[in-house]
């Protein structure tokens, strides 16, 4: 049997996208702070309105900079431990055919599942994840029962779910 691999975490490299987000929130805020400093006096507010004001969106930036730096930090740790795992040979290996298959929904955030050997999977293109997650309704390659694959991974407990760190797919004749 020759497999294909399709999924690799140490060859996908970290999940960075998300963190255009939040520095469109810092941005738009750094925007309003500047706008602010430039109409504020023409807007003839009382001082404590603008003092409010000044409070809430420097409240607002700072929870932005504080929950980003702790995502950020929380989602590279997984990434490299996820690699390491793969790399030092501690995953998990299971292998045979893909079972009640489970597609996203169309039009939807929600899971796609599978069962290899009694093993489920669970994933979805919308979770920041360390791990596989591209669905079938976005070109994924589970998407149907009787692929056989073989599958390294672990059980990530703070997710609570078995996380693909390579997947690879037999090839067809």
């Amino acid at each position: 049997m020759e497999y294909q691999t399709v999924y690799d975490v140490t060859q996908q490299g970290y999940s960075w996208w998300w963190l255009l987000i939040p520095a469109f929130i810092l941005a738009v805020g750094l925007a309003s702070w500047k706008a602010r400093e430039k109409f504020g006096p023409q807007l003839k507010l009382p001082s404590y309105a603008r003092a409010i004001g000044s409070f809430a969106l420097g409240l607002g930036l700072l929870l932005t900079l504080c929950i980003t730096t702790l995502g950020l930090t929380i989602s590279y740790t997984g990434y490299v431990n996820a690699k390491q795992i793969l790399q030092t040979g501690k995953a998990q290996l299971v292998e045979g055919r893909v079972e009640n298959f489970a597609p996203q929904p169309a039009f939807d955030n929600g899971l796609e599942s599978f069962m290899v050997s009694s093993v489920k999977f669970e994933y979805s293109i919308a979770w920041i994840s360390h791990g596989f997650n591209k669905s079938s309704t976005h070109g994924g390659p589970i998407d149907r029962d009787g692929i056989q694959v073989r599958i390294h991974y672990y059980y990530d407990q703070s997710e609570s779910r078995n996380v693909i760190l390579q997947l690879e797919v037999m090839k067809q004749p």
